[in-house]
């Protein structure tokens, strides 16, 4: 399986899990959550951290629900991977599930905290920069450097004939210690090993991206690479970007792709 073959299964794997999320049921799902942990809030207080009220839940959630998208899911065998890690005739999907708390700890809007054990991208790098040092002379600092584990074993991302895909689910909420809300569920995708070497190799950060046509309106968005197929239009590129839903539950908010 090549890059250009992966590229696509990427594409179409993120789209079914933006799918799936966006989809009204899943969305009734969350609000019964949210109802739930509003009910017996000081109950959930005296039991978890601020920042874990939502974390199992919204992972029990996922690992009942994410197996629809697949066809024929099994679950993955190695215990190195993300938090929900199944696979089907044509893929292995890694899923990373972050609830976030706006309140608590509003410096994640903007990061994702991913380990060794839940990605196949080689690096994950800061853009590289001059520095000045204590003894003010000026260095280039390269980036921290991540290797993941399963690339030991599988250096292609690659296992059983498929390929390991790796995406994120974020789940935002404002939780001020009184009542929950929730605010904001949204996906994005870390490259495959693959697809980073493909799209990513001119640029030393190595980050989330997602899929979209990139128009003059979007002037401003980092593109990583150019998807190169005739089977898609010329502007069609790889940007970083999230597929997001604002979650106002009398009108939710869904994005146009």
């Amino acid at each position: 399986m090549d890059a250009v073959e992966i590229l696509e299964l990427e594409k179409e794997y993120q789209k079914k899990i933006t799918d799936f999320i966006f989809d009204e049921s899943f969305l009734k799902d969350l609000k019964k959550l949210e109802k739930g942990i509003k009910k017996d809030y000081l109950l959930v207080k005296s039991s978890y951290e601020k920042t874990q009220k939502l974390s199992d839940a919204f992972e029990r959630i996922l690992w009942l629900r994410l197996p629809s998208i697949l066809n024929n899911p099994s679950v993955f065998p190695l215990p190195i991977s993300s938090d929900i890690s199944l696979y089907d005739e044509n893929i292995v999907l890694w899923v990373d599930a972050k609830a976030y708390d706006r309140h608590g700890n509003p410096g994640d809007l903007k990061e994702i905290e991913i380990g060794e054990n839940q990605l196949t991208t080689p690096s994950l790098s800061r853009y590289k920069k001059e520095i000045i040092g204590l003894d003010g002379n000026t260095f280039t600092f390269p980036g921290f450097q991540v290797s993941p584990n399963i690339l030991k074993s599988y250096p292609n991302g690659i296992y059983g004939d498929k390929p390991i895909f790796s995406y994120v689910i974020q789940l935002w909420s404002y939780d001020d210690g009184q009542d929950i809300d929730l605010e904001k569920i949204e996906i994005s995708c870390i490259p495959h090993i693959l697809s980073y070497e493909m799209t990513f190799n001119d640029s030393i950060l190595a980050s989330t991206k997602g899929y979209k046509y990139y128009k003059n309106t979007y002037k401003d968005d980092a593109i990583y690479g150019y998807y190169e197929r005739d089977s898609f239009p010329s502007d069609f590129k790889i940007v970083q970007y999230h597929d997001a839903i604002q979650l106002q539950w009398q009108s939710w908010i869904i994005p146009q792709h």
